[in-house]
């Protein structure tokens, strides 16, 4: 049985987006997630994880949703690893709105910012929640 490590970075920040856009706004260099604002971060993903990609998006109908995957598979494409960094914060729409933190996700702050972490091992049957960052 493969085992599988998820660990999700969501930076759950209120920033007040200008306008709403599918384009990423962070970059990414070889294993690296540059943001450049809200907040401005630079977040390393440790080889050989390599990236396959992005997506930005409106969640339920009131947070801007961006996340970066990065993948650490074996020859046959099976996956090991699975890194997930996802930037998140309430349309300006929604001024009064706040976050309520899942317990499954760990605080930890890092270069003074605050994230939350989660870790989940070995396969899962769980089905997405429709309209979530994860069923998306």
């Amino acid at each position: 049985m493969q085992h599988v490590i998820v660990i999700l970075a969501a930076l759950l920040l209120s920033f007040a987006a200008t306008a709403q856009s599918t384009i990423p706004m962070r970059t990414v260099s070889g294993n690296v997630v540059q943001s450049p604002s809200d907040p401005s971060a630079r977040i390393e993903i440790v080889p050989p994880a390599t990236y396959v990609g992005a997506a930005r998006f409106v969640l339920f109908g009131a947070a801007d949703c961006e996340i970066h995957l990065f993948v650490d598979a074996d020859a046959s494409k099976r996956v090991r690893r699975l890194y997930w960094v996802q930037f998140e914060a309430h349309l300006p729409k929604f001024p009064d709105f706040r976050y309520e933190i899942h317990p499954a996700y760990t605080p930890i702050r890092m270069s003074g910012l605050p994230f939350h972490q989660r870790a989940r091992f070995g396969q899962s049957t769980d089905a997405p929640k429709a309209g979530s960052d994860a069923d998306r």
